[in-house]
């Protein structure tokens, strides 16, 4: 079985819980942020009743609504009552004005005519409806958010070593004997200044020091400063688990425009990052 048709399979088997605990973290990676699990208990995979099942607050004042499925049959007539309760005042207390955009998520299937009037009843109202089936959900776990196949479907796509900022930080505050690193830095705004000045005209950065002086914490915060000043730049950090990397390379980059020059790149990169790190403790075993 492909590695796509085992994501399909695991999906098709979530309850509605954990698959709405899935697509609120797939929306939010995908940048849908200010999110409120109207539809969830909160610490459980429980859903509870509301509408919609999960709303997003836009920097502009609007609303994003989204509304989750496993169910199969009569797919097309429970997608429109969804919808329609979007869109009734009175159970949610926003306005339709006040909605732009509509966010579907489903397992089953919907035929062309069920998708264009699903879409027209949107249009008329001038919402955007975003409809995710299984294969968009499934596609997109595979080729650009890997780390939720691991997390919630219980099947590794990748070695784990390739994570986002957040990721990065649960995983090595897993560990019981490193110290957590969930916190912000104090003190240190100008060492912080200078190395975003040094990463400005050098783009690589060195940060060295004795074990338990806080590396590891300085170099999140630095990160998370760029991310602040850039929101647009994704940064990826490496997890460390002595394994070749090219799996989490061609999982997170597969289906970016010119992935093949990216991979072949990282891989040279990692190829003198080793003959660096190999020259360096050398140098250091010659001189000791």
């Amino acid at each position: 079985m492909t590695i796509a048709n085992r994501i399909r399979s695991k999906l098709l088997e979530l309850e509605g819980g954990v698959f709405q605990r899935l697509c609120d973290d797939w929306l939010h990676r995908k940048g849908y942020e200010n999110i409120n699990s109207i539809g969830m208990m909160d610490t459980t995979d429980r859903v509870t009743k509301g509408t919609p099942d999960c709303l997003f607050i836009q920097p502009d004042g609007y609303y994003v609504f989204s509304e989750y499925t496993v169910q199969q049959n009569r797919l097309a007539a429970k997608l429109e009552d969804d919808i329609s309760k979007c869109f009734d005042e009175q159970k949610t207390g926003i306005k339709s004005e006040q909605i732009s955009e509509i966010i579907i998520c489903y397992l089953g299937n919907l035929t062309t005519h069920e998708i264009n009037h699903l879409k027209s009843s949107c249009q008329k109202r001038n919402v955007r409806l975003s409809l995710n089936g299984l294969d968009s959900i499934s596609l997109s776990i595979q080729n650009c958010y890997p780390v939720l196949s691991e997390q919630h479907l219980g099947l590794a796509l990748d070695t784990g070593q390739l994570l986002s900022v957040n990721d990065f930080i649960n995983r090595y505050g897993k560990n019981n004997f490193t110290t957590p690193i969930d916190n912000k830095i104090l003190f240190q705004s100008d060492a912080i200044d200078k190395s975003l000045e040094q990463l400005r005209l050098w783009r690589l950065l060195l940060v060295s020091g004795a074990a338990g002086v806080g590396k590891t914490l300085f170099s999140v915060n630095l990160v998370r400063t760029m991310q602040k000043n850039n929101p647009a730049l994704k940064v990826y950090c490496l997890f460390d688990k002595g394994a070749d990397l090219i799996r989490d390379i061609t999982a997170y980059f597969s289906s970016r425009e010119g992935s093949q020059r990216e991979k072949r790149l990282m891989q040279h990169l990692i190829e003198a990052e080793r003959s660096w790190l190999n020259y360096v403790t050398d140098e250091f075993m010659i001189g000791s």
